[in-house]
């Protein structure tokens, strides 16, 4: 972290009033996106805590999540009006992301101060008193409105008690991810203050602009950067920039500009390619498919079953190469495969013909492909299997991350959807030649990830990033589709063939990850035993002791918010020795539970349990 420069050097990560207990009837606690947080709310007059109180949800939740998503992995943000806390606490729990926050509001401090000490997010966030603006000076704070904390401004003023600064000044050289400004109309001094920042780190901007000259002045101070608006929110204007794509020179192709920003994080690579199947019959949605995809690749492979000449719309494009298959079955949602026999060094996007891709498909799936490395599989909608795995679609087997909803942070998975997964060809090398007949391309992926100890995540993303494409299907496309279509509708093919994978796989990555053993005194309190567990890890592995293994179970589990990954032993037998390697291997992170005065605490194995944990109990 840079040193900050006096006289804010000692404000900075200053300890937290943690001995002034806040009025217990001042707090509201509520839990957003699988994480509990508290906030102190002592002022009823204030909007914002009125609505956090009143709604149990953090101030504009929605928004927050849809940016979050489009945050990298370990983000930067800056809190520019930083209020109470609300935003501030999103990002740094929610998030995860390190916040520097700015409030020049004495009151409005201690209420942040206090909130972030009930979350124990000290260590995430750093609280400069300050306010910001164009240049370093000095000012005033006018309230108009004193019970509304919001509606505070800083005016100059050379003998004022408020230190303003600029974010050039604070940041220095720090990276920054994402930038909110809120600052009751002085937005364009903020960010002329951040013309360094600007240039050196591209930030996502998020910034409120409540009239028409506010956003005229904005727009003008942002538009020799290159930002471009993308998406407004809420009721008073909350704008969001991003940075756009440089335009190709020369012989730059959009793909090539794409993989040049992450050129240093991915092996060698040539190109962005991608591949589907289609069947007779949808050539309508293929259409609408195709033309949201081809924009974003340097090639399309379409695998196209049951026709006998490849559709006109498509010959047209040099872009796409197709193979004909005169079986109305061929290679089913396999067949999304075909076109990596001809590649190296590429990135491959395995698609539906039924999805219409949004324009930064292919941008944001290669992202978080490139913070792994290029080492993982990268898709949308996955899910997660109850351990140990009789079937795939039965009830209660498996957690699903759907597309139609949010997810805020890349999360581990069992199983992808092919209907929209990208991954590099140096380190998946799939065939359809090495498929099982009939098997599902989201079950070929999975065996394929699994003997080479490939990573599966879900990317994170708004709801409905992807819109299915609705049309009249072909009457025989649900009956061979193991993809999207199943997973939507009815689940109907035969997916047996997952049960018998996956008996250990997150646990193999060599990310950290939490181990939560927990003896259930009773399997009717199983509801109440996931409940007391609070993970500190997004990925946590949860192993259950129960009395016995039934379809009731697996429902109540499937009932509780938390998607982890969770296997179930029986008390009645050998603890599995792939749970023994999970527990030896995890053994620093380990923790245990087990039912103590009615209630499940966490505690340490002692005597038999000791005994049944090493298989040593007789």
């Amino acid at each position: 972290m840079t040193q900050m420069t006096q006289p804010l050097k000692d404000e900075v990560n200053r300890p937290l009033p943690l001995s002034a207990t806040p009025d217990p009837a001042k707090v509201r606690t509520l839990t957003a996106y699988d994480k509990e947080v508290s906030f102190y709310l002592p002022l009823s007059g204030d909007p914002i805590q009125q609505m956090i109180r009143t709604n149990g949800t953090f101030f504009e939740q929605q928004m927050l999540a849809e940016v979050t998503a489009l945050l990298p992995e370990a983000a930067t943000v800056v809190d520019a009006g930083a209020h109470v806390g609300n935003h501030s606490l999103f990002f740094a729990a929610i998030a995860e992301a390190q916040v520097i926050s700015f409030e020049p509001n004495p009151l409005a401090c201690e209420i942040f101060e206090q909130t972030m000490a009930l979350n124990d997010s000290g260590t995430r966030v750093e609280l400069h008193r300050c306010a910001l603006g164009a240049e370093a000076g000095r000012g005033s704070i006018e309230m108009a409105a004193p019970e509304n904390l919001g509606s505070a401004r800083v005016s100059i003023d050379a003998e004022g008690p408020i230190e303003i600064r600029t974010l050039d000044q604070v940041l220095a050289d720090r990276h920054v991810d994402l930038i909110k400004v809120d600052v009751s109309g002085l937005q364009d001094r903020v960010l002329s203050g951040a013309k360094g920042v600007l240039e050196r780190c591209s930030p996502i901007l998020l910034v409120e602009a409540a009239t028409l000259p506010e956003l005229t002045a904005i727009e003008a101070l942002l538009r020799p950067f290159g930002y471009q608006k993308i998406r407004r929110y809420n009721d008073t204007p909350t704008i969001l920039f991003q940075k756009g794509m440089e335009c190709p020179s020369g012989e730059r192709s959009y793909t090539q500009t794409l993989l040049d920003r992450h050129r240093h994080a991915l092996p060698e690579t040539a190109g962005i390619y991608a591949g589907l199947a289609s069947q007779v019959g949808n050539e309508a949605a293929l259409r609408a498919a195709v033309t949201s995809l081809l924009p974003q690749v340097d090639g399309l492979f379409i695998d196209l079953q049951g026709h006998v000449e490849v559709p006109a719309f498509l010959a047209r494009f040099d872009k796409i190469k197709c193979r004909i298959s005169s079986d109305e079955v061929g290679l089913g949602d396999t067949g999304r495969f075909w076109g990596m026999e001809s590649l190296e060094n590429a990135v491959y996007l395995t698609c539906d013909d039924s999805t219409l891709y949004p324009v930064d498909f292919t941008e944001r799936l290669l992202q978080e492909l490139a913070q792994t490395g290029g080492e993982a599989i990268i898709g949308v909608q996955g899910s997660l299997l109850l351990q140990p795995a009789e079937t795939f679609d039965g009830p209660g087997a498996r957690s699903l991350f759907a597309a139609t909803q949010d997810l805020v942070r890349r999360r581990r998975v069992h199983v992808l959807e092919t209907s929209a997964c990208a991954f590099h060809t140096k380190k998946v090398q799939m065939s359809p030649a090495g498929f099982t007949p009939d098997e599902m391309a989201d079950l070929a992926l999975t065996r394929y990830a699994e003997s080479h100890e490939i990573p599966r995540f879900a990317a994170p993303r708004r709801a409905d990033w992807l819109l299915p494409i609705k049309t009249q299907r072909p009457a025989h496309r649900d009956a061979i589709s193991g993809g999207q279509a199943v997973a939507k509708e009815s689940c109907g093919t035969d997916t047996k063939g997952f049960a018998s994978l996956l008996p250990l796989t997150l646990t193999r990555q060599k990310d950290r990850s939490e181990v939560h053993l927990v003896n259930l005194e009773k399997d009717e309190n199983i509801l109440s035993a996931l409940q007391a567990i609070r993970p500190t890890d997004r990925d946590p592995v949860v192993i259950l002791i129960c009395d016995a293994i039934t379809d009731r179970l697996r429902i109540m589990i499937s009932q509780h918010r938390s998607r982890w990954e969770m296997h179930l032993v029986r008390r009645s037998e050998l603890l599995p020795s792939h749970c023994r390697d999970i527990l030896a291997k995890k053994s620093n992170d380990l923790r245990y539970w087990e039912v103590q005065n009615r209630r499940m605490r966490p505690a340490q194995p002692s005597g038999r349990m000791v005994q049944w944990i090493e298989g040593t109990l007789h």
